[in-house]
This record gives structure tokens, C-alpha cells and sequence, in this order.
């Protein structure tokens, strides 16, 4: 189960006759476009699927068809977003239901962005150790700055962290990417710290008592 490029070859289903001689057909004749299925108006259904925890209801069609990808069959699915951005996924169970392989493939999806986003930004993988156990450690401390981040950032509406208005073309309502979180929480914590540095400067010269005790004069004059 995965995703499908634009310009796939896919094939249609091969028809071998009963009796023929020679080894029967694994792709059929007519090459299939999908740029072509999907520009079509007729065929589209509708179906309703999680993504992302969130129940979304979009238009998509579905149909059987042989690439060498797998050497065999495949159940194809054109998904529109929205009207003229389509994608396209397959799976090797041609007996599995569209909703089944629409929630999977965004779940695995999910998974993909998280592990982009670990190596880019965080450089997982790019630290240099000397064994198994010093990599695992660097992954676990990798993936809890990214949890930190995200988390730091879940309740903040895109316009607190990312600021499109220079960019007219750009979505203002799409989710900022885990670089701009990042960024974000950067600036603040840069900005912050020296605030919070002159605060307990000043909490400390308001709670420090007039003379030191005996005591530690005499153990600071020891030491030295």
C-alpha cells in the first residue's frame, strides 16, 4: 500500500482465454492514465474517512488495475482534495474497502512526515557516535525535542507562529510545518531568557540578607 505518481504505468486487466497456448498474461493491453480517469466528471463517489483523528468526507474512484510494481493486481483510488488536486494510492488487496486503505495510507503518512521532520530539523542520524547504544540514546532524545516542540505549540493558532500575510498565494489556514514551530520556540526561548535572567537577579537581591553568618565567612576564608 502506498502512493502512486501521476505518470504510473498501470494497465488494465489481462483477458486469457481458456486453451490458449504459452504462459498466461500478467498485464493487459491498454496502458490506463490517470490523468484521464481523474478529469473525467462521471464515476466520482463520495466516501467518509478519519484523517488525523478528524472524520472528512471527500470524492474519490476506484478501480482495478496491473502495474509492475507488484508484479500483479491492484485496487487504484483517485482521492480529490479539492477540485483539480487529486492524488493517487493502490493496494495489493484488491478486496480491501476504500475506507480501509484511505485511513491506513494517512496513518502511514503521519508517520513519514514525523520522521522527515526528525531528521531535517532535529539531524537524527547525523550524530557522530561510536555505538548501537549511543545512537538509540540520540534517537530518544531527538524524538522528545520534536514531542516538546509539538506540544509547546498544539493550542497556538497559525498566526501566532507563522505570519503569510507577505505571501498572497499562500494558505492562511494550513497547518505551519514542524520547521516553523521549531522557529518559533527558538525566538521565544532567545527572547525570554534574558528576561527571566534579570527577574531572578532581582528576586535574589531582594531576598539576600544584609550581612553573610559567621559561619560561612569562616568556611569561605578556609577554603581559600
Amino acid at each position: 500500500m502506498s502512493r502512486l505518481r501521476r505518470e504510473a504505468q498501470l494497465f488494465d486487466l489481462p483477458v486469457n482465454r481458456v486453451g490458449q497456448r504459452g504462459r498466461p498474461r500478467k498485464y493487459g493491453k491498454k496502458r490506463i492514465s490517470l490523468a484521464k480517469r481523474a478529469g473525467r466528471r462521471d464515476g466520482w463517489q463520495s466516501v467518509t474517512f478519519f484523517c488525523r483523528g478528524i472524520e472528512i468526507t471527500r470524492r474519490y474512484k476506484s478501480f482495478l488495475a496491473t502495474t509492475r510494481l507488484t508484479s500483479g493486481v491492484v485496487r487504484v483510488v483517485i482521492l480529490e482534495h479539492e477540485s483539480g488536486n487529486w492524488a493517487t494510492y493502490f493496494s495489493s488487496d484488491v478486496e480491501m474497502e476504500v475506507t480501509a486503505i484511505l485511513e491506513t495510507v494517512f496513518e502511514r503518512w503521519a508517520i513519514e512526515e514525523h520522521f522527515h521532520d526528525v531528521k531535517e530539523v532535529w539531524g537524527a542520524g547525523q550524530q557522530q557516535v561510536r555505538n548501537v547504544w549511543s545512537n538509540i540514546g540520540c534517537w530518544h532524545l531527538n524524538t522528545w525535542l520534536y514531542t516538546m516542540v509539538e506540544l509547546e505549540c498544539w493550542d497556538l493558532p497559525a498566526s501566532k507562529i507563522v505570519d503569510r500575510r507577505d505571501r498572497s498565494w499562500d494558505n492562511p489556514c494550513r497547518r505551519p510545518s514542524h520547521a516553523k514551530n521549531h522557529a518559533a520556540n527558538a525566538g521565544k526561548t532567545i527572547f525570554e531568557r534574558p528576561a527571566q535572567r534579570h527577574q531572578r537577579k532581582k528576586i535574589q537581591a531582594t531576598n539576600r540578607p544584609a550581612t553573610k553568618p559567621r559561619s560561612v565567612v569562616r568556611i569561605f576564608r578556609y577554603k581559600r
